[in-house]
């Protein structure tokens, strides 16, 4: 008895893969390396921004600059602590 076997031509097979949906794009998380306060904690984990991450962001546009992408942890937090543009940044939101 003979077994039967499907080949699909490779033009069959372009057409498929020419009509698939691209797979959608999963948002990163960001990590919150600024000071702690009321409902923002240093090191937090954040999907999307909260309340209190888009007021900061709003009235210190800068403070952007201290929500980073998880593989930039470790170097963002090298950066502050050293002095400079960033180091800056995270004492003038303490100092508030």
């Amino acid at each position: 008895m003979a077994t039967k076997t499907n080949f699909k031509s490779s033009e069959t097979k372009e057409q498929e893969t020419s009509t698939k949906k691209a797979p959608a794009t999963k948002k990163q998380a960001i990590v919150y390396l600024g000071p702690s306060m009321p409902g923002l904690m240093h090191g937090t984990i954040l999907k999307t921004l909260n309340p209190e991450a888009k007021k900061l962001q709003e009235n210190k546009p800068e403070s952007k600059q201290l929500f980073v992408t998880p593989g930039r942890v470790a170097a963002t937090r090298r950066e502050l602590q050293n002095k400079g543009a960033l180091r800056d940044i995270f004492e003038a939101i303490r100092g508030e």
